[in-house]
């Protein structure tokens, strides 16, 4: 009973995360936020009941965990950044005011916000919102790449890793038009990812305990 209700959880996951993907595709796509956060909820109870539900050693059960929340989280992730209206996206795909949505001086996009939020030209939450946001935006990544994948177990391949997608991210917004190339976001995302990342850096050696208890078992 328990492995049927495990493989059932994971062909719903897998059929929201690829109906998903489709919608995303439609021109128009937008996504509330609460019901985004509602959705991302339940696609993370379904990942975390077909993780462990399923069968094999304990190791195996935390990656195959790991992935599947890796899974959800990256859909949503490329969702956001890409296509939601909801968050001032569109499919124009094309580069254009390429200079006017560039910023390559550190700290300058951060110090607009705080100098704004000072005199009031912007509100607390919006300035709060945008640092914070991208500050938390890779943290999940952070505290899953670990887990996933034993050659991410290391921290120097794993902050390797998150500087190229953050990299990615950012040319990829601005060749396509969903967003800007601006180097404070790398900079408030890649902190988040590495403080995240060094946090769970204690909980590795567990992993390779459980996995090596396992192969002394089989």
């Amino acid at each position: 009973m328990k492995q049927t209700v495990a493989r059932f959880c994971q062909w719903v996951l897998l059929g929201s995360l690829g109906a998903m993907a489709a919608f995303a595709a439609a021109p128009g796509y937008w996504m509330e936020l609460e019901s985004r956060l509602l959705l991302s909820l339940i696609q993370s109870g379904a990942a975390l009941a077909a993780g462990l539900g399923l069968g094999g050693e304990r190791g195996q059960k935390i990656r195959r965990t790991a992935r599947l929340l890796l899974a959800v989280y990256l859909t949503h992730l490329i969702s956001l950044l890409f296509f939601d209206g909801e968050f001032g996206r569109h499919n124009t795909f094309r580069l254009e005011n390429w200079r006017l949505r560039t910023n390559l001086r550190p700290f300058a996009t951060m110090a607009v916000y705080w100098k704004g939020m000072r005199r009031g030209w912007v509100s607390k939450s919006a300035a709060v919102i945008n640092l914070l946001g991208n500050l938390l935006a890779l943290a999940p990544l952070g505290a899953l790449l670990p887990f996933a994948w034993s050659r991410m177990k290391k921290i120097a391949p794993s902050l390797a890793l998150g500087a190229l997608c953050i990299f990615l991210i950012e040319v990829t917004q601005l060749l396509t038009g969903c967003g800007s190339c601006d180097i404070d976001d790398f900079i408030l995302n890649f902190t988040g990812f590495a403080l995240t990342r060094l946090a769970v850096q204690p909980l590795r050696p567990k992993l390779d305990r459980a996995e090596t208890e396992g192969g002394e078992n089989c």
